[in-house]
């Protein structure tokens, strides 16, 4: 009779260890995997800015700024023109990263 119970026991202790053990918990991402980026328009006139993996343009006028919420680890490519300037540019964001971008 002990024998049974010490057995029952010892299988008890084990599937608790068994199933404790295998809990999956997802690691939280900080952020919700997000970065920021800031562009401040030091410019002329107002600026016109594509991003090409978002088919996203906004416009930003002069002496303003605008900030946009981008999914981290991702590199964007930032389409930038205005009267007779153009430039393209590459920004990596990630997750929690805080960019500005100052056009002047």
């Amino acid at each position: 009779m002990k024998r049974v119970l010490l057995l029952n026991a010892v299988i008890a202790v084990l599937l608790v260890m068994v199933f404790a053990g295998c809990k999956d918990d997802p690691t939280p991402i900080p952020c919700d995997g997000k970065g920021q980026v800031c562009i401040t328009n030091k410019m002329d006139s107002t600026i016109t800015i594509n991003i090409v993996q978002n088919n996203l343009q906004i416009s930003i006028d002069k002496d303003n700024m605008k900030c946009l919420s981008l999914t981290g680890g991702v590199a964007y490519t930032f389409n930038i023109t205005m009267n007779s300037f153009y430039k393209d540019t590459t920004i990596l964001v990630s997750n929690c990263d805080y960019e500005n971008l100052v056009l002047e």
